[in-house]
C-alpha cells in the first residue's frame, strides 16, 4: 500500500546500481529548469523568459563506517574506478513513486570529526540526460 500523509524521512533512500547507500542521514534530489530572458529594445519594462536546458542531481549525507556495504569508501572507490552509475531516489513501500536516471558522481567528502563525534560522509552526482519517474511494484 503506498505511503499517504507526510513522508517519514526515513523512508526515502538513494540506491546506486540498485543497493541501498549505507546509512544515509539525508537524501536529496534536486531538478533544474534553465531559463534565458528575452527581452528586445522595445519590450516593455518587464523581462521575459523561455525555458532554456534543464538538469538534475542527487546527493547523499551519512554516517561513515569501514566495514558498511556500498557506504562512504565504495563510494571513493568508484569515484575513481567507475563513476557512472543508475541512480534511484525514493521509497521501496510497493506504490510508492521514485525517481531513477543515469549519473556520475561528481564529489565525496569523508570526513574524521572531533573525538566524541561522528564520523561522516558525503557524495554528489550529476545527473546524465533525463530522469524517468516510476512507482515501486
Amino acid at each position: 500500500m503506498p505511503t499517504t500523509g507526510v513522508v517519514d524521512g526515513e523512508v526515502l533512500t538513494l540506491s546506486t546500481d540498485g543497493n541501498i547507500v549505507a546509512c544515509a542521514t539525508s537524501v536529496t534530489f534536486t531538478a533544474n529548469n534553465g531559463t534565458r530572458e528575452i527581452v528586445c529594445k522595445d519590450s516593455d519594462s518587464f523581462k521575459d523568459a523561455l525555458s532554456g536546458l534543464k538538469d538534475w542531481s542527487m546527493s547523499i549525507n551519512g554516517l561513515f563506517s569501514y566495514d558498511a556495504v556500498n557506504g562512504g569508501m565504495d563510494l571513493v572507490i568508484a569515484l575513481k574506478d567507475d563513476p557512472e552509475m543508475t541512480l534511484r531516489w525514493g521509497s521501496s513501500v510497493i506504490g510508492d513513486q521514485y525517481i531513477e536516471g543515469d549519473g556520475i558522481i561528481s564529489n565525496v567528502t569523508l570526513e574524521g570529526p572531533n573525538k566524541g563525534e561522528n564520523a561522516t560522509y558525503q557524495a554528489d552526482f550529476t545527473g546524465k540526460g533525463s530522469y524517468t519517474v516510476g512507482t515501486v511494484t
